[in-house]
């Protein structure tokens, strides 16, 4: 038991300097690289405020498009409603009046 318990505690122990180890070495690359982790940071930034701007840019258009489309369906409606009084006069025996006039 006591082995173990040493054995144990040696373990705790060598664990705890790999870990600090390993936190050291962390801080050391964050020091070394600062320069390039600001620019990391940076690039960041400016591709998120790229992709706002882009999707605004997306809203703009599909709006455009939308009342584009919509003036379109208005237009296409007119032409459809003028076509059918047209067709109806046509057919309508005032308009046979007409011509023979």
């Amino acid at each position: 038991r006591i082995l173990n318990q040493e054995l144990g505690r040696a373990w705790e122990q060598w664990r705890d300097v790999l870990q600090q180890g390993r936190l050291l070495d962390k801080f050391a690359r964050r020091i070394l690289h600062a320069d390039l982790f600001c620019a990391w940071q940076a690039w960041k930034q400016l591709t998120a405020l790229w992709l706002q701007a882009r999707g605004y840019a997306y809203r703009l258009i599909n709006n455009a498009l939308v009342m584009a489309f919509n003036a379109w369906v208005d237009y296409r409606t007119s032409m459809r409603r003028y076509m059918r009084i047209i067709r109806r006069f046509m057919r309508s025996n005032l308009a046979r009046a007409f011509t023979t006039w």
